[in-house]
C-alpha cells in the first residue's frame, strides 16, 4: 500500500496536508470518517510514483478526532487526526 508519510499539522483547525509517499502509480481514495463511522468528505486522486500532495478544508468539522482513510489497490491505511 502507499504510505502517508506526514498529516500535518496535528490537530489543526483549519486545513489539513497530506502528503503521501507512493510506491507506483495507481488510484487513490482519501476519506476522512467521523468516530461514528460516517463518511464526512472523499477525494479520489490519481498518482505517481515519487511525493503527492493534497490537502483538506476542516474547518467546518467539529472539534473532535477524526480518521483519514487512505484505499489503493492494495488495501487501506488507516490515520488519526484531532481537530480543534
Amino acid at each position: 500500500i502507499n504510505e502517508t508519510s506526514k498529516i500535518y499539522p496535528n490537530p489543526t483547525s483549519d486545513i489539513l496536508q497530506v502528503e503521501i509517499n507512493s510506491k507506483q502509480v495507481t488510484n487513490l481514495t482519501l476519506n476522512i470518517i467521523d468516530m461514528k463511522g460516517s463518511l464526512l468528505e472523499t477525494k479520489t486522486l490519481t498518482n505517481t510514483k515519487g511525493t503527492l500532495n493534497t490537502s483538506f478544508d476542516v474547518s467546518k468539522l467539529a472539534k473532535g478526532n477524526y480518521l483519514l482513510n487512505l484505499y489503493d489497490e492494495e488495501g487501506m491505511a488507516s490515520y488519526k487526526f484531532i481537530v480543534q
